[in-house]
């Protein structure tokens, strides 16, 4: 039993690193995309300089929103995983089924 629960901590704290560096990468990138923006209009010669740059900036993070959503996913599959071994749920635990954005569904 404390071995389970040890494994149950690792997990979540891991899960919990992975959660938070995932923000952190989408507000250090939106911090360079305003850098970028803020560059062009400094210098004013177009309004379409770096355009390329901006463009794959903002694929950068469509992915790691779309990472986010499939790594809340795994945090509900974590979730039923522990519910099916203990018995219960974490009460920290949101509600990730109506927080989850389907992405197929958001693509069509």
């Amino acid at each position: 039993m404390m071995i389970e629960n040890i494994n149950r901590v690792r997990v979540g704290n891991a899960l919990s690193v992975a959660e938070t560096a995932l923000d952190e990468a989408l507000l250090q990138q939106a911090n360079l995309f305003a850098a970028m923006v803020a560059g062009r209009r400094a210098v004013a010669e177009s309004a379409f300089l770096g355009q390329e740059a901006l463009l794959r900036l903002h694929k950068v993070q469509t992915s790691l929103l779309s990472a986010g959503n499939d790594l809340g996913r795994v945090h509900g599959q974590l979730a039923d995983i522990d519910r099916q071994v203990h018995g219960d749920l974490a009460q920290d635990c949101p509600d990730l089924n109506t927080a989850l954005v389907d992405s197929e569904a958001e693509a069509a």
